[in-house]
């Protein structure tokens, strides 16, 4: 379940409300992220547009949806209507039932004369909601956001997750995990992201569920020359944070002391969703059963794949040594 204001409704990528339906930015991203590991995981998407901590707590708001464009200056123009049901209650009662709760909402706080701390407080409100409900509530950092003299994410943000992490509730850090590259992930009015933003949304947001994944692919043994094998091994990695590299690890017993290092990831070793690996190796023996895995590194910790096996095959016969022979003429 998915809560928050419009950067969780996927403003301007899904125009329309969430209203629970498996729609938005980041959300069918975080899906199909999820798909990469064998997980079938359904997101659901329960964001308004221009709500504030405050009204998702009291409710009582103008809901406004796109209708299109000011033929002069290119600005959105909205539609609105004020409701006084919306409320994190309201949607935690459609939503009937989930595992976690992804909360991100207070980027219009400031604009409504909230305080960052204020701001923080509500947030804990509603991950509590959520928790006594059964659910895992995880709280985002707020993304950067280039409106308003005086708005001071790094001192909300901060207090954001000192609140959340009191109170025992992971902080999953948009802010930290996009200011970097935020040039390249807004859009044209400096605070909803783009598609490929809403994408490194999803991989910030997967983070808390799978730092990185590795599934150890087939292998294929084949001949290479006459006196050695070679095969090909297969895999899959899926992973957030600073990866030094994804590899293989073989040898003949399970120790696996042959080690190489055959792709590194894209986007210099940053957050990647599906990099396929595969790797040629020469010079094995024949007849020789062989254990491999995936290895990778990431942030200083190693991390492997599920161990599996290959045989290489027999040994062929030289037919060159034995038509020399076959030819010879003794004497």
């Amino acid at each position: 379940m998915a809560f928050g204001d419009s950067l969780t409704m996927g403003l301007w990528v899904q125009p329309d409300l969430g209203n629970g339906r498996r729609v938005g930015g980041y959300e069918p991203q975080l899906e199909y992220l999820f798909s990469l590991v064998g997980r079938s995981v359904q997101v659901y998407n329960w964001g308004l547009g221009g709500e504030t901590t405050l009204q998702a707590l009291q409710g009582g708001k103008d809901i406004c949806v796109p209708i299109g464009e000011d033929p002069v200056t290119g600005e959105p123009i909205e539609e609105c209507e004020w409701v006084d049901s919306r409320t994190v209650d309201n949607a935690l009662d459609a939503q009937g039932s989930a595992d976690y709760m992804l909360i991100l909402e207070g980027t219009n706080d400031f604009f409504a004369g909230i305080s960052p701390e204020s701001t923080a407080t509500n947030l804990r409100i509603m991950a509590e909601k959520g928790r006594a409900r059964g659910m895992n509530s995880i709280i985002a950092t707020l993304p950067p956001d280039e409106r308003g003299a005086g708005k001071d994410l790094y001192y909300t943000n901060d207090l954001i997750t000192s609140v959340a992490q009191q109170n025992g509730f992971k902080v999953v850090d948009l802010h930290g995990g996009m200011i970097d590259n935020w040039g390249a992930y807004v859009g044209s009015d400096n605070l909803h992201p783009t598609q490929y933003g809403y994408d490194a949304m999803a991989r910030i947001w997967f983070g808390p569920f799978y730092n990185i994944h590795l599934t150890t692919g087939d292998a294929e043994a084949v001949q290479d020359t006459w006196k050695t094998a070679m095969a090909v091994l297969n895999g899959f990695a899926t992973a957030n944070g600073d990866v030094l590299g994804v590899g293989f690890e073989y040898g003949v017993d399970a120790t696996m002391e042959e080690t190489i290092q055959v792709q590194s990831t894209p986007d210099s070793g940053n957050a990647f969703a599906g990099l396929a690996v595969t790797s040629e190796i020469e010079g094995l023996q024949f007849e020789t059963l062989y254990y491999y895995r995936m290895v990778s590194i990431l942030d200083g910790t190693v991390y492997y794949g599920d161990t599996k096996t290959f045989t290489t095959p027999e040994k062929p016969i030289n037919l060159s040594w034995m038509m020399l022979l076959l030819n010879y003429d003794t004497p």
